[in-house]
């Protein structure tokens, strides 16, 4: 009797386990709607902050699956079966969005608070409501263990570590690890204040005065900029080694890939150099046709590095080849005698971890490894980018001239004010590539100069370590007045194939085979293909004979710590007024701004 009791409490158990995790509406439903909805919720805040891509329709999950978007604004979840259309609930309105769930508010705004309150909505049974209800308040602690539904990759690390002072010697890694690491030279620094303020195992930091820029661009008015375009290209900056990116395991630059658009006429355009192709698809065609027709870039899965190097990775990040006199020479320096003050750990690396190392590059010079793999606290504080001096002429003789105001007591400017070419100059800085800025900079970091140092025979190509070292703008983003040296000079090609079909001896139409993007000149051996060079279509206003993101004739200010706001009258005074300032203390100057030769 107690056996075949004992069995039926196992099978019952098993079932409202089953009906309440995997598939809760497959069996008996839900006992009301709000149940399978914070259900979904649940899991769908999991699945944002592991990174998956839901943002689309639907997704499998743990409950079968979701809806989370429509076209007319209704937030929609469901399970297996059902669906529950327009869900209305206290703790999702503030996360509600115009086109449904705002991902960006979920993944970055969620509180805690909100996850709690959806286990509240759960009515199934009360070992379903206690399960749910611990995954949600572990959800929200940021402690819960599970596997991502999407596979996710990551990189295994073996690092040594000094046992009596918990500090990190050197790691050993593959070419895996090394091209992510070097990838952080080709991100734009518009890219890395966003991806630095962003939630992971390490706060959100921000990078000095080019978060302050940033934030500026964030807040403009769009009457201020000259396309709609204008603040995605500085805020969301394009990379010029995208199609390297794109082959690494780990990539942590959710930048939309870029998308190139040439002449719907392609057929006849080709034949006439240069070709036109822009960014954007609201562009026109010299022949008078609209730029709408995709053309994908050559496809390229070279690595930095070549597949079978191996390599040692200071605390500070200094990449050498891995050889036994390296790391006798590491041990020797780091004062260890014998093995057994050592540990060995094996760490791996996910797109979590990847921006927690970016954060720590950033706020530590000489313990970055450290501060990730052994969670230390930043005892640093962030490191300033700074940019190279510039010459300020008082006889205005250099491209931009501004006028700065400065206090008589000590020197310090304390805002400067300029046309919209200077407001220019300051939101082009956003576009910039980390490494072509540490290229103009006096103060080499470690990894820069490993990458400098490095052997030609760890390179895959010849021509890769040149482009890491200075890595330069997409053609896009290249104004006709930039005053820093810091700029793409790769040349694109448009490649084609057409066949022409033939009725009775007599050509009917022709049309393309194939067409694609290149950043090299193509061996032509047929009279069916071309390779035409490529002129791209600047998607940034023309101003007069130059062109630009702001709009004039309204005048620009900016602090010493890099707020940049249109000029008025009201901003000043509290400006002044903040700082406590006299009116007596100020004086102002004319100067022209311009890179030193």
């Amino acid at each position: 009797m107690y056996g075949v009791l004992s069995v039926f409490g196992f099978i019952a158990c098993c079932f409202v386990w089953f009906n309440n995790t995997t598939y809760p509406s497959e069996f008996y439903g839900p006992t009301g709607p709000e149940a399978s909805q914070a259900q979904a919720f649940t899991f769908l805040v999991r699945d944002q902050l592991l990174g998956a891509n839901v943002g689309s329709a639907q997704g499998p999950t743990g409950l079968g699956k979701y809806l989370m978007r429509s076209p007319t604004g209704e937030v929609i979840f469901g399970g297996e079966t059902m669906h529950f259309w327009d869900l209305r609930a206290p703790w999702l309105e503030p996360l509600r969005g115009p086109n449904g769930l705002d991902l960006s508010r979920l993944k970055k705004d969620i509180q805690p608070w909100q996850e709690r309150r959806s286990a509240e909505y759960m009515t199934h049974a009360p070992l379903g409501h206690l399960w749910h209800a611990g995954r949600a308040r572990a959800t929200a602690a940021r402690f819960r263990k599970g596997i991502d539904r999407d596979f996710e990759h990551q990189i295994t690390l073996k690092v040594m570590v000094i046992k009596e002072k918990n500090k990190v010697v050197f790691a050993e890694a593959g070419k895996e690890f090394v091209n992510v690491l070097f990838s952080f030279l080709t991100l734009p620094l518009g890219t890395i204040v966003r991806l630095v303020r962003e939630e992971s195992n390490m706060k959100p930091i921000q990078v000095g005065s080019l978060t302050s820029l940033y934030q500026s661009v964030e807040n403009l008015d769009k009457d201020f900029l000259c396309t709609d375009s204008c603040k995605e290209m500085i805020l969301r900056p394009k990379n010029s080694m995208e199609g390297y990116s794109k082959s690494l395991k780990l990539n942590i630059d959710d930048t939309e890939p870029t998308k190139y658009f040439v002449c719907n006429n392609l057929l006849k355009c080709r034949l006439q150099s240069p070709v036109l192709i822009s960014t954007f698809k609201n562009k026109r065609c010299k022949c008078g046709n609209m730029l709408d027709k995709l053309i994908s870039p050559e496809s390229s899965s070279d690595d930095f590095v070549k597949n079978n190097g191996t390599f040692i990775i200071t605390d500070d990040l200094k990449v050498v080849p891995n050889s036994l006199s390296t790391i006798f020479n590491l041990f020797k320096i780091s004062g260890i005698e014998n093995m057994s003050s050592v540990n060995e750990m094996t760490v791996t690396i996910t797109n979590k971890q990847l921006k927690d190392l970016l954060k720590s590059c950033l706020s530590s010079t000489r313990l970055t490894l450290t501060n990730l793999f052994l969670e230390k606290p930043f005892l640093e504080k962030v490191r300033k980018v700074e940019f190279p001096p510039f010459d300020m002429n008082i006889d205005g003789s250099f491209k931009i001239n501004v006028t700065i105001v400065q206090r008589k007591s000590n020197g310090k400017i304390v805002f400067a004010e300029g046309k919209e070419d200077f407001a220019d100059f300051l939101f082009s800085f956003l576009t910039f590539p980390l490494g072509g800025v540490v290229h103009l900079m006096d103060d080499f970091s470690s990894m820069y100069k490993s990458i400098v140092d490095l052997d030609e025979n760890y390179w895959t190509t010849g021509n890769i370590k040149n482009k890491l070292v200075d890595p330069g703008l997409v053609p896009q983003l290249l104004l006709s007045n930039h005053l820093l040296p810091v700029y793409d000079g790769s040349k694109y090609f448009c490649n084609t194939h057409h066949k022409t079909n033939y009725f009775g001896g007599k050509i009917v139409d022709s049309c393309l085979t194939a067409c694609y993007l290149s950043s090299t000149l193509k061996q032509v051996t047929s009279d069916k293909g071309t390779c035409t060079t490529l002129d791209f279509v600047d998607p940034i206003l023309k101003r007069g004979n130059s062109e630009g993101y702001a709009k004039g004739p309204t005048m620009y200010m900016a602090t010493d710590d890099l707020v940049v706001t249109p000029f008025s009258s009201t901003s000043v005074i509290s400006l002044l007024t903040s700082m406590n300032i006299p009116f007596s203390d100020l004086e102002e100057k004319e100067v022209g701004i311009g890179i030193k030769e």
